[in-house]
């Protein structure tokens, strides 16, 4: 093989990054009673500082809907950081001018709470895979 072959190789080699090509499905349920079914894809690269985004689905899964669920249809970022049991998680769903923030470990999936412009404290559950 010619030198540059082997140089071309090693470059493209050192260049590839599984990081990013990276998605994970975030499922999960958020609300005072679980009312509220979450659904999204994420995927990014490592450039923007390791945050995954792509769309995400709230279905309002309560009996109280009388024309049927309610959907909310955003964008969720998620940034992860750390390793193992002290891996942590930000999560930010937006859905218009309204952002709701969660911040808590993550270590396969997380539980705890989120807050909103119209409710602090909403408690979320949250699975990653």
């Amino acid at each position: 093989m010619k030198p540059k072959a082997i140089l071309a190789i090693v470059v493209l080699g050192l260049s590839y990054d599984p990081a990013h090509a990276r998605s994970l499905h975030i499922g999960g349920t958020a609300g005072y009673l679980s009312e509220w079914e979450i659904n999204a894809t994420v995927a990014g690269d490592e450039s923007d500082g390791g945050s995954l985004h792509g769309p995400v689905t709230l279905k309002h899964t309560g009996l109280c809907a009388v024309k049927g669920p309610v959907e909310k249809s955003g964008e969720l970022r998620l940034k992860m950081s750390g390793w193992g049991p002290f891996s942590r998680i930000e999560a930010v769903m937006s859905f218009g001018d309204a952002r709701c923030i969660y911040r808590g470990g993550s270590s396969g999936g997380t539980s705890g709470a989120m807050d909103c412009p119209d409710a602090k404290g909403v408690p979320v559950t949250l699975s990653i895979k």
